[in-house]
């Protein structure tokens, strides 16, 4: 800093060369008279001359302006390959415009006609007469001038109308452009350019300087595989296959495993990183032809996935669950659960011992210990490794009818057709896990089974246990590669199911499990309040729920896979707004799951070429699709009376726009990177602007709905910590009953508390219903 802005009077250093060295503390002085300091920082993950490689190809002389400018213009590029051309809906500017201007023009014009009538007696002294028989021209004044008033007072409500209007568009434009540029963050590239200006990385798995090629950290697949890269691929192959070749050299310093979660090297994340959902988007990529990686590196990536179980000392793949479904067709809830891997990023830290001699790791620790489960989460466990096996299977046969595998492994017994075969003898296995209850669809879900088969099956409203960050509810559904097998389960009325689900109000029970309410519990409860029941669209399992509704059952109950369309556009409109998103945006998933189901498109069945046709929220949208870039059309309009019933969109091919091919349920990737236009078939316009500015208004003006609503979770945070505290009592054989009792009394009386001053009609976590009062 210069000496006029050293507040301490301290002595600054005598000015030294800048050093890049690690260990050393650059500093340099300025004249007194320095008002503005330019700086420019090289980074690099190599070496200090690396760094001013990066300062030299990336920064250089140019100023601040400029590199802005340049980011803006790279920046609009991106963004443009998915833009609104029309928003549609709301009301016509120019009829509005003409009829305000009328309303002001008769407004003025009495005014002035009451301003050129003569003053008569009656007019110049309206006191004389108190009642319209005696002054009738000051009666007939006060008339037109109240007249005038109100003609003026409509005309400025309709002018705000419009403002309104307008309002909503830009709300719906910032929704779908933050989405676009939080769709672009993960992952992310940590190449850098050597002198030859090739590629190459620092590698957090063999810690070597100067590794070859590019390399993608920073991301988790269990969140990232459902919508994110299916929406890249489809916008940006090119970048996506560079994307996925980078996760190859990952596997390739990995001992061959592509890591679930890294950031920027191996991190043990709980369950999230023994499921392989890797698999999904590599395989994905595979169908879909995305290109720019090589496929059969990714083909024995996922073999190896598959059918090597990794060890109990490597932490990678599906550690020791490979082997319990290969015995049982699912994990046991009282299976032995393997120990905790000791690293974490790539680095290596304490021993198993180590890292439980840590405070934080030790309350974590206390705080579980009354969980009496030897498994944890094994049903969510389960079903992602059923998806990831058929998954990898259309992968395999994918490759084989394209002649990429070698004759040798495609025909007869070969190791592609045989092993697509075994896995989705083991995908098939999910039925395993389905239990019927009493028959009635209402009741039946995926629940845990031990080693024995014996059911140990849990509410639905019960989060955790077998289930990862939500409970049998949000799992109910979870079978996004077989659903007319799943329509089959729930007895041809699938749809109709899922609906109730939504309409059934919120109330979950995670005390018992956590030993605390998480904040996927918390967002949930928020969704919940804003109409959406049981879908705990917060959080990414139950992503998949309202396009499922469109193709469950369209045969058996039709109108119910049309009302799924007002569903989605409910949850566009009203769980992403300016303000932010319902839940958990992790990596990009929840940005790309607005942009899909805003586009009228959503690729339920990652591992197959189809999208499911949805509700478009935008009358015109222009996407830049497939490689070489054409350009996509996604239009709407009503539905004709003749010809088009049962019809959910046409295609038309920008190389044969005469003619016109009707889709119902899905389309194909195949068809929408040729370029061209598909139009969606409405049986009634849809207009997005009300229901916008409806939030709009509950954002901005709607105050106290908001305070109601943060009493709501707050209530609901103090009840499952009260509850918690009890469970944890009840099972602590040295706690005083009258401690216990003195916990039971307290809770008593916070719910006496929470009906006298709770918000109308809500419902706290697996409490009851609370009284219809207002808050005080």
């Amino acid at each position: 800093r210069s000496h006029s802005q050293n507040r301490y009077n301290t002595s600054i250093p005598p000015p030294l060369p800048l050093s890049l060295s690690p260990h050393t503390h650059p500093h340099t002085e300025m004249p007194i008279e320095t008002k503005e300091v330019t700086l420019r920082i090289g980074t690099s993950l190599i070496s200090g001359e690396f760094a001013r490689r990066a300062l030299e190809l990336e920064v250089g002389t140019r100023s601040v302006y400029e590199i802005g400018l340049e980011g803006a213009q790279a920046w609009g590029a991106l963004l443009s390959r998915a833009k609104i051309i029309e928003v549609g809906g709301g009301r016509s500017e120019g009829p509005i415009l003409k009829e305000a201007e009328a309303m002001r023009y008769e407004a003025q014009k009495n005014q002035n006609d009451l301003q050129s009538q003569p003053m008569t007696k009656e007019l110049k002294d309206p006191a004389e007469g108190s009642h319209a028989a005696g002054n009738p021209g000051a009666l007939a004044r006060a008339v037109a001038a109240n007249r005038s008033a109100e003609l003026l007072a409509s005309a400025d409500l309709l002018l705000k109308s419009l403002n309104a209007d307008e309002d909503a568009r830009e709300a719906l434009k910032t929704a779908w452009y933050t989405a676009a540029y939080r769709a672009y963050l993960f992952p992310r590239f940590l190449d850098e350019l050597d002198e030859n200006r090739k590629y190459v990385h620092w590698s957090p798995y063999t810690l070597e300087p100067q590794a070859a090629g590019r390399l993608v950290a920073d991301q988790g697949f269990w969140d990232s595989h459902r919508t994110l890269y299916p929406w890249l691929g489809l916008i940006q192959p090119k970048t996506v296959g560079a994307m996925l070749e980078g996760w190859l050299v990952a596997a390739s310093e990995n001992n061959g495993w592509v890591p679930q979660w890294a950031s920027p090297g191996v991190r043990s994340c709980g369950v999230l990183h023994k499921v392989t959902m890797s698999d999904v988007t590599l395989a994905d990529a595979v169908v879909k032809r995305t290109g720019g990686f090589n496929e059969t590196a990714a083909m024995l990536a996922m073999f190896k996935s598959v059918d090597d179980d990794g060890g109990v000392t490597e932490f990678q793949g599906r550690t020791q669950y490979l082997a319990l479904m290969q015995k049982y067709g699912y994990i046991p809830a009282d299976a032995v659960k393997p120990p905790e891997p000791s690293h974490r990023g790539g680095v290596p830290l304490l021993n198993a011992s180590g890292l439980k001699g840590q405070p934080r790791v030790q309350k974590r620790l206390k705080k579980l210990q009354w969980v009496r489960e030897t498994h944890l989460e094994s049903v969510s466990m389960s079903l992602n490794l059923n998806y990831a096996d058929w998954a990898v299977a259309q992968a395999a046969r994918a490759l084989c009818k394209r002649g990429i595998a070698t004759e040798l492994s495609c025909t007869g017994n070969g190791r592609y057709p045989s092993l697509a075969n075994e896995l989705e003898r083991r995908a098939n296995q999910h039925s395993l896990l389905f239990h019927h209850a009493d028959g009635h669809p209402a009741n039946k879900s995926f629940q845990r089974r031990n080693a024995d088969r014996a059911w140990k099956t849990q509410p639905l409203n019960y989060w955790g246990h077998g289930f990862t960050e939500a409970g049998p509810y949000q799992y109910r559904y979870y079978l996004p590669f077989n659903v007319t097998g799943l329509n089959q389960l729930y007895g041809g009325r699938l749809c109709e199911q899922m609906e109730k689900d939504l309409k059934d109000p919120f109330d979950a029970d995670a005390n018992n499990y956590w030993g605390g309410i998480i904040h996927e519990v918390k967002e949930a409860a928020m969704v919940g309040e804003q109409g959406f029941g049981q879908l705990a669209h917060s959080n990414q399992p139950s992503h998949f729920w309202l396009h499922m509704m469109r193709v469950a059952s369209p045969k058996t109950t039709p109108e119910c896979t049309q009302r799924a369309k007002g569903w989605i556009r409910s949850a566009l409109t009203r769980l992403y707004t300016p303000w932010g998103y319902a839940g958990d945006e992790d990596n990009g998933e929840m940005a790309a799951w607005y942009l899909l189901s805003a586009s009228g498109l959503y690729p339920l069945t990652l591992g197959s070429d189809q999208f499911v046709l949805g509700a478009p929220l935008f009358k015109h949208l222009e996407v830049t699709v497939g490689e070489p870039p054409r350009k996509l059309s996604i239009t709407t309009r009503r539905r004709a009376v003749f010809g088009e019933g049962g019809v959910d969109a046409l295609w038309r091919s920008s190389s044969r726009p005469g003619r016109a091919v009707s889709l119902t349920g899905t389309v194909a990737q195949s068809m929408l990177v040729q370029g061209g236009e598909l139009t969606f078939l409405e049986d009634a316009d849809y207009d997005p602007v009300p229901e916008v500015r409806k939030v709009l208004a509950d954002l901005r003006g709607g105050r106290q709905v908001l305070r109601d609503r943060a009493a709501v979770r707050k209530r609901v945070v103090q009840r499952a910590e009260m509850a918690a505290k009890a469970k944890r009592a009840s099972n602590q054989p040295l706690v005083r009953s009258a401690q216990f009792q003195m916990v039971k009394n307290k809770m008593a009386a916070r719910d006496a508390m929470w009906v006298r001053n709770s918000a109308p009609n809500q419902r706290t976590l697996g409490g009851p219903r609370l009284a219809s009062v207002r808050p005080t």
